[in-house]
C-alpha cells in the first residue's frame, strides 16, 4: 500500500509520496499549483498512473474540513472504480505537522446520502450564550467553523449560517433545521433561511416550544435574591454582589437618536411622545442633550424637566452635573429658552411615552444628541460619536436621514463611524442602527414614488459603507399632529392644533387617505422589514389605520423588540452571574467550617497551621516586600491595549493624506474659509472619534489590572480568610479629563491674503505691422484680485496638527500608566486593612472550634445544613437559566 500525505492550505498545496516530494514535472508535482477543488477529482487516477496501475493506497490529509469532505467525494468515486482507498486526517506520524484535523464521521457517508436532505439540530441559549448544533446527529469536529459558534451570541453566526453549512457538508444545499430556544433568535433563523432559499437552497425549519423570555427569568432571579436574603442564606451585603447585581439592574435603557442638521429629528422624538417639547424651527441650534426618561405612572401628556449645568474637573466616580432648575409640566417655551442658554448643558424630562410598551425592569431613556459639529460645547460631539462607539451597552441607534436632501459632509463622517461598528458587529450590530428615511411626505407620489426614493437613500447609504441597509421610511410629522389633535381632544389641559397644525392635517389626511386606492402606496409600514412579532404587536395596539400608516408606531415596536431580544438576555446573565457568585462564597464558608470534621492527627496539622497563620498576623502584612514581588514580576499594560493605541493613533494617516490632496492650490479667500471650516470639523470629528477610543482602551486597561489583582487578592487573602471584603477598587478619573480639546487654527488670516495681478488679453490693433508674424492677442493688467494659497496655509498648520495628534497617544500612555500604579498602590493599603481586620477574628474562632469539641461538632453540623441548603438554591437558581 502506497501512502500519500496531503498538506494543502487556501494557495498552497504539498505533496509527499513515501515522505518523498514527485518530481518537479511529473503530474502530481503540476497538481500542487492548481485549486484542491480542481485536482481532487483526478488525484487517484494520476496515483495509479504514477504507481503502474498500483490500486492501494493509505492517504492522510492535513487543511480544511471543507477540503477535506472534496477529496473525501474523490476517494469515493474512486472506490467505486476499484481503487482501494484508506483516506485519514494527518496524524504525528505525518512527515510535516502544523497541526492536527479530527474531521466528523459524516463524511463518511454516501455520496447519494450527501445530495440528501442533511438534518441539522440547533439549541441556542441567549443567556448563557451558548450553542449546541448536531449534523445529522454528530457534534462538528474541533477546528470546524460550526464548532466555533458554541460561545458565540447567535446574532454574530446567523447571516452565513446556511453558507457556512453548505461548504461544511461539500456543497449540501438541502436543509432541514430545528430550533430550539427563544422566539426572538427563532425569526433571525428564519430570516437567514429566506435569503438562503432566495439563492437556491431547500430550507425546511421546525422549532420546539419557544422558551421562556427574559423578562420572565429576570423575575423569577429577583424571586430567588429575595428569598435568600429572608433566609439568611447569602451574605447579599457583599459589596461586590451588590455592585454586579445593581449593574444587572439597572432599569435604562438607552436609544439615542442621531441626526445632523433638517432630518426632522425633533419632530420625530414628539411624535413618540405626542406633543411639541423639543424645539424643531432650526435643528442646527440644537445646544443640549436632552435625555427623556419613560415613567408610565405619569398622566399623559406631563412631562417634568431638570436642566443642569456641567461643572469641571471633576472625577469620573463624581457628579459632574448641578441641578441649576426644575420645572412641573413644562412647556415647549421653556425647553426653548433653555436650550439656546450656553450654560446650559443638559435636559432632563421625565414623563409617560405611550407608544413604549410598560416593563417593570426596563425604563426607556430616549435621548436626543446635538449635532456631530456642535460648536457650542465639544463634549456633545464626543457623546454623539461616543454613543455609536460604545460597544458594550450596546444602545440602539436610530439615525435620522433627510429623505429630501442627502450627501452633507456631517452625514458622511457618521455613517463612516457607523459603519465600522456595524462590520464588527454581526446581526446585532446591524439590529442596533435603525435608518429612519424621513419626510416621506414632502414627495408627489405621481412623480416620485416610495420604492423610488428609498432605493436612492439605500444606494446612499451603500456608498457610505453600510452594508445591505434595513432602511425604515417614515412620516413624523403625520404622527406629531394627530396624536396632539388625540390629545387636544381627551385632555383639557392639551395644547391644540394652531391653524397652520390644522392645515398641515389636512393636506397630510389627504395624501395618506387610507380610503382611497391611489394612496395606498404611501402606507409608509409596507417598506419596513418587520418581523412577525412586530406585526402581531402592532395589531394588538389596534392603532388609527392613518397613524400606522406614518411609520412610526412600528419603530416604536421595533424598539420594544430589541430590548427583548437583547437587553433582557445580558440582565438576566449579569444577575444571574451576581447570585452565583455570592454561592460561591457561601460555600467556601461552609466548606472551611465542615474541614473541622477530622480526625484527631489532621486537628492537630489544623492547630499547627492556625499557630502558623497567627505568627504571620503577629508580623502583619508585609507590604513593601510584596511590592517588590509585584513590581519584580510586573504589571505591565496589556499588550492587546498598546496594540489598540497604535491603531487608534495610524487613523490621522488616512484623514491627513486626504487633506494634503484638497488643500491646494490658489483660491479667494470666501472659498479657502470654506475649505478650513470643513478641514476644521473633519479634523475635530476625527479628535473625538480618538479620544472616545483611548477613553475605551483605558478602560480596559483598567479592568485587567483590577482582574489581575483580584486573583492576587484571592490567593492571599480570600482563601485564608473567607469572610473578608471583597476586593473593590475605585474607578479611576476618565481619560477624557488629560485629553481635552484639541486646537486648531485653521482659519484664514489677513496674513493669508494676498493681492494678484489680474491680467486680461487684448486684441493688437489692427495697424500693428508685427501682427503678421506674432500673436494677435497681448496680456495687459487690468486689476488685482485677493487669493488665499491654500497649499501653504495647510502645510503650515498641519505640523502643529500632527503634534497635537501625537500628544493625545503620548497623554494616554501616561494616563494609563499613571492608573495601574495607582490601583497597585490602593490595592496594598486594602491588603494591609484586611489582614488587620479580619485575623484575630478567624484565628480566636478557629482555636475556639478546635478546643472545644462541642462547638466544633455544632458547626459541622450547621455547615453540612448549610451546604445542603446553598446546593438546592444553586439548583433553582441554575433552572432560570435553562432553555
Amino acid at each position: 500500500m502506497q501512502k500519500i500525505e496531503i498538506h494543502h492550505r487556501t494557495h498552497e498545496t504539498r505533496i509527499l509520496i513515501n515522505a518523498q516530494e514527485p518530481a518537479a514535472h511529473s503530474p502530481l508535482a503540476m497538481l500542487m499549483t492548481q485549486p484542491l477543488a480542481v485536482w481532487a477529482k483526478r488525484l487517484f487516477d494520476e496515483l495509479r498512473e504514477t504507481f503502474n496501475g498500483t490500486r492501494q493506497f493509505e492517504v492522510r490529509f492535513q487543511g480544511s474540513e471543507a477540503d477535506w469532505q472534496t477529496l473525501a467525494t474523490a476517494a469515493q468515486k474512486a472506490r467505486a472504480q476499484g481503487i482501494d482507498i484508506v483516506l485519514r486526517p494527518c496524524a504525528s506520524e505525518c512527515s510535516t505537522v502544523q497541526h492536527t484535523v479530527a474531521y466528523p464521521s459524516l463524511i463518511s457517508q454516501s455520496l447519494e446520502g450527501q445530495r440528501s436532505m442533511q438534518h441539522i439540530e440547533i439549541t441556542h441559549n441567549p443567556f448563557t450564550v451558548n450553542t449546541d448544533i448536531l449534523v445529522s446527529g454528530e457534534q462538528p469536529a474541533e477546528g470546524s467553523p460550526l464548532a466555533a459558534y458554541r460561545e458565540q451570541r447567535l446574532q454574530r453566526w446567523v447571516e452565513g449560517l446556511f453558507d457556512k453549512l453548505s461548504d461544511t457538508l461539500n456543497g449540501a444545499t438541502d436543509f432541514k433545521l430545528t430550533f430550539k430556544g427563544v422566539e426572538s433568535d427563532w425569526l433571525d433563523i428564519k430570516e437567514a433561511a429566506e435569503k438562503a432559499k432566495a439563492k437556491g437552497m431547500r430550507i425546511a425549519l421546525e422549532h420546539a416550544d419557544f422558551a421562556e423570555n427574559g423578562e420572565e427569568r429576570l423575575q423569577k432571579i429577583m424571586v430567588l435574591k429575595d428569598e435568600a436574603e429572608k433566609q439568611d442564606l447569602l451574605n447579599l451585603q457583599d459589596g461586590d454582589f451588590r455592585e454586579t447585581f445593581n449593574k444587572a439592574l439597572d432599569r435604562d435603557f438607552d436609544v439615542f437618536v442621531v441626526a445632523t442638521m433638517s432630518s426632522g429629528k425633533s419632530t420625530l422624538i414628539n411624535s413618540v411622545l405626542g406633543q411639541e417639547l423639543l424645539p424643531a424651527a432650526n435643528e442646527a441650534t440644537t445646544a443640549t442633550i436632552a435625555e427623556i426618561y419613560d415613567n408610565d405612572d405619569m398622566p399623559d401628556g406631563v412631562f417634568h424637566a431638570t436642566c443642569y449645568a456641567q461643572l469641571d474637573d471633576v472625577g469620573e466616580m463624581e457628579c459632574n452635573e448641578q441641578k441649576l432648575e426644575e420645572v412641573k409640566n413644562v412647556k415647549k417655551e421653556l425647553l426653548t429658552e433653555w436650550n439656546s442658554n450656553p450654560e446650559i448643558f443638559k435636559i432632563k424630562l421625565k414623563g409617560n411615552i405611550q407608544g413604549i410598551e410598560e416593563r417593570r425592569h426596563v425604563r426607556l431613556v430616549l435621548t436626543d444628541t446635538p449635532g456631530p459639529n456642535n460648536s457650542q460645547n465639544s463634549e456633545h460631539s464626543k457623546t454623539t460619536q461616543r454613543c455609536i462607539q460604545d460597544e458594550s451597552k450596546q444602545p440602539l441607534i436610530i439615525y435620522v436621514l433627510n429623505g429630501t436632501q442627502l450627501g452633507t459632509d456631517d452625514d458622511k463622517r457618521l455613517l463612516g463611524l457607523v459603519s465600522d461598528y456595524m462590520a464588527r458587529g454581526g446581526k446585532q450590530g446591524k439590529d442596533r442602527f435603525l435608518f429612519v428615511a424621513n419626510k416621506m411626505d414632502s414627495f408627489d407620489p405621481e412623480k416620485e414614488n416610495v420604492p423610488k426614493v428609498l432605493g436612492r437613500v439605500r444606494d446612499y447609504l451603500e456608498k457610505n459603507g453600510i452594508s445591505h441597509p434595513q432602511v425604515y421610511p417614515a412620516t413624523a410629522r403625520l404622527a406629531y399632529l394627530l396624536r396632539k389633535e388625540k390629545a387636544a381632544l381627551e385632555r383639557e389641559n392639551a395644547d391644540r392644533l394652531t391653524r397652520n397644525e390644522q392645515s398641515d392635517l389636512g393636506k397630510l389626511r389627504f395624501d395618506f387617505d387610507v380610503d382611497e386606492e391611489e394612496t395606498r402606496d404611501m402606507d409608509m409600514e409596507q417598506y419596513m422589514p418587520l418581523s412577525g412579532r412586530v406585526k402581531a404587536k402592532l395589531d394588538e395596539r389596534k392603532l388609527p389605520p392613518l397613524l400606522r400608516r406614518s411609520g412610526i408606531p412600528a419603530l416604536e415596536s421595533i424598539i420594544d423588540e430589541y430590548i427583548d431580544k437583547y437587553c433582557f438576555p445580558y440582565r438576566v446573565k449579569h444577575a444571574y452571574d451576581a447570585l452565583l457568585g455570592a454561592i460561591h462564597k457561601a460555600n467556601n464558608k461552609s466548606t472551611l467550617e465542615l474541614q473541622l470534621d477530622q480526625d484527631a492527627e489532621v486537628l492537630e496539622q489544623i492547630k499547627a497551621a492556625v499557630a502558623e497563620l497567627k505568627v504571620r498576623a503577629d508580623k502583619s502584612f508585609d507590604v513593601e516586600a510584596y511590592k517588590a514581588k509585584i513590581e519584580r514580576e510586573g504589571r505591565a499594560v496589556p499588550t492587546s491595549v498598546e496594540a489598540a493605541l497604535y491603531d487608534i493613533q495610524q487613523e490621522r494617516i488616512p484623514v491627513l493624506s486626504m487633506l494634503d490632496n484638497r488643500l491646494q492650490g490658489e483660491m479667494n479667500p470666501s472659498e479657502a474659509r470654506h475649505q478650513l471650516d470643513s478641514a476644521d470639523k473633519e479634523l475635530r470629528f476625527l479628535h473625538n472619534k480618538m479620544v472616545n477610543a483611548y477613553e475605551v482602551e483605558f478602560k480596559k486597561a483598567q479592568d485587567a489590572i483590577r482582574a489581575d489583582l483580584k486573583v492576587e487578592y484571592q490567593a492571599y487573602v480570600q482563601s485564608l480568610f473567607p469572610e473578608s471584603s471583597e476586593l473593590n477598587l475605585p474607578v479611576l478619573d476618565s481619560i477624557k479629563q488629560s485629553l481635552g480639546d484639541i486646537s486648531l487654527d485653521l482659519g484664514v488670516r489677513n496674513t493669508d491674503v494676498q493681492e494678484k495681478a489680474v491680467y486680461e488679453r487684448q486684441k493688437r490693433a489692427w495697424y500693428n505691422p508685427r501682427r503678421w508674424f506674432g500673436d494677435s492677442y497681448t496680456l495687459e493688467r487690468v486689476g488685482t484680485k485677493e487669493v488665499v494659497d491654500l497649499g501653504d496655509r495647510w502645510a503650515e498648520a498641519k505640523t502643529e496638527i500632527e503634534v497635537a495628534f501625537r500628544g493625545l497617544l503620548t497623554n494616554a500612555q501616561e494616563h494609563i500608566q499613571f492608573g495601574h500604579k495607582q490601583l497597585v498602590d490602593d490595592y496594598l493599603d486594602f491588603m494591609t486593612q484586611q489582614f488587620e481586620k479580619h485575623v484575630s477574628q478567624l484565628m480566636a474562632e478557629l482555636e475556639a472550634k478546635l478546643s472545644d469539641q462541642k462547638k466544633r461538632e455544632a458547626a459541622i453540623a450547621q455547615a453540612k445544613v448549610q451546604l445542603n441548603r446553598i446546593d438546592r438554591f444553586e439548583e433553582k437558581l441554575k433552572a432560570t437559566l435553562v432553555v
